[in-house]
């Protein structure tokens, strides 16, 4: 047997510890102080005009409606379609 110590400041890599570390870092983003970044208008950024602008956003649905994937999918269309029509 050796006679060396151990450094008890270093402590190994445990899974606990890991998820200590990562939940600090959420929380240090608290601390710091708020820049007041205020994002310019979708016109400014949005130069292709494809999908999103000031007052509309273009949505796609990727399900099935015709073959034979087109009756389990179904409901699914028809979820999408309420959900975006509520919105």
């Amino acid at each position: 047997m050796s006679n060396e110590r151990k450094n008890p400041r270093l402590t190994p890599l445990s899974r606990r510890n890991l998820l200590k570390g990562m939940a600090a870092i959420p929380a240090a983003g608290l601390l710091l102080p708020r820049t007041g970044f205020a994002a310019p208008p979708t016109a400014a950024v949005n130069t292709t005009g494809l999908a999103v602008t000031d007052s509309a956003v273009k949505v796609g649905i990727l399900h099935s409606i015709s073959g034979t994937m087109a009756i389990s999918e179904a409901g699914s269309v028809e979820a999408e379609k309420l959900a975006i029509a509520q919105i």
